[in-house]
């Protein structure tokens, strides 16, 4: 089995067994780059293991049959223009498939999830400030900016703010909020290390989900973290 094979398995296994350990939740909130993508340009092409949207959709079903079976609602959030091609095709026809909540008469995704959960106000969205390498920086900006729009009357208050893209996670409270930066479902690919250089991917990288339960007593957060896959030292002499 090649690397991208060996890759791919253990982020199954890792796949499977939070979904084994979840328990029935009330909605499941896909926060953007569900799909892989075309991968057009020659930065990308190492990555890509399938470029046909309609086989995507077919492996998205195969991998979130599973976890659909114990959630209510599933909301799908639309990432970057380069995961989900530039007019959402897969993954509106993914969302028809599997079930999701409809944003409108006949889309099954969007931009910005503004909701009411158990009195608690959440605002979701997949894009976010990049750059720093510290997670509450990231963190701390986008209730930053929150905040400001709050305050100028330009967005819906949000007591919980969601972001992914990063691909690393953090979690605290800025400005009155919490904000909840989520871990990823991929590993290191060739575009990642030519951009940041390998340690510096791999330092960033946190695989895995997460599960928020609303109660009386406020807010938890529990953190469904895995390790990235590390080969073996290789004997040099």
């Amino acid at each position: 089995m090649g690397p991208a094979g060996v890759f791919m398995s253990y982020i199954w296994d890792c796949w499977m067994d939070m979904i084994k350990q979840l328990p029935s939740v009330d909605c499941l909130i896909l926060n953007g780059d569900t799909m892989e993508g075309e991968h057009p340009t020659l930065r990308s092409a190492p990555d890509a293991l399938e470029v046909s949207p309609l086989r995507q959709v077919d492996m998205a079903i195969e991998a979130l049959e599973p976890l659909c079976k114990k959630v209510g609602h599933v909301w799908l959030i639309r990432g970057t223009g380069f995961h989900e091609g530039k007019w959402n095709e897969a993954l509106e026809s993914l969302g028809r498939e599997i079930g999701a909540e409809k944003w409108t008469d006949r889309r099954y995704s969007g931009e910005v999830l503004d909701g009411d959960f158990y009195g608690l106000k959440i605002n979701a969205a997949h894009a976010m400030s990049v750059g720093a390498i510290y997670q509450g920086t990231l963190a701390d900006r986008t209730a930053r900016f929150m905040a400001l729009a709050e305050a100028c009357g330009k967005t819906l208050p949000a007591d919980l703010i969601i972001r992914s893209h990063v691909h690393q996670t953090g979690l605290g409270r800025f400005f009155g909020r919490w904000v909840l930066v989520t871990r990823c479902w991929k590993l290191i690919n060739p575009y990642a290390v030519a951009r940041m250089e390998y340690a510096r991917a791999a330092a960033g990288l946190d695989l895995g989900g997460h599960l928020i339960t609303i109660s009386n007593d406020g807010l938890s957060f529990k953190d469904y973290a895995y390790e990235p896959y590390k080969a073996t030292h290789r004997k040099l002499a």
